[in-house]
């Protein structure tokens, strides 16, 4: 199951997707499912012990991609996509699991806006990163 959180910072936050290669394979078909009817969806999670800090992150549809954003309630994330960004999406991360190497990531970011970005690993974190940590 996916593992994810956000990781604060002054110059360079960002918030880390992780999970096994099929973890990551199933966040690249939602992100096509996605581009082809858009409408919203919180993707699943394996969730932290501490259930009170358990951070959410839905992907939105909008005419115009503009990012992942802080929600509007706290440790909630809103990832803004349009089909052309969400189909990019998937494209990459289809194209880094295609990679022979044992572990890869890539960052997801819209060009120009001011978002958090995304990057998605595979295979460079153990099992209970980001699970204690939250």
């Amino acid at each position: 199951m996916l593992r994810y959180g956000f990781l604060p910072s002054d110059f360079h936050p960002q918030f880390l997707i992780l999970g096994e290669r099929g973890d990551i394979a199933g966040l690249a078909q939602t992100l096509r499912r996605f581009a082809d009817a858009p409408h919203a969806i919180e993707i699943e999670h394996r969730a932290p012990d501490d259930a009170s800090r358990d951070t959410r992150l839905r992907i939105v549809p909008a005419d115009a991609s503009t990012g992942l954003q802080h929600g509007s309630v706290a440790d909630e994330f809103v990832w803004t996509l349009d089909r052309r960004g969400a189909e990019a999406f998937a494209d990459m991360v289809e194209a880094m699991l295609a990679e022979p190497e044992p572990a890869g990531s890539t960052i997801l970011e819209v060009a120009g806006a001011s978002n958090i970005p995304v990057k998605v690993s595979h295979g460079e974190f153990t099992d209970d990163f980001l699970i204690a940590a939250f």
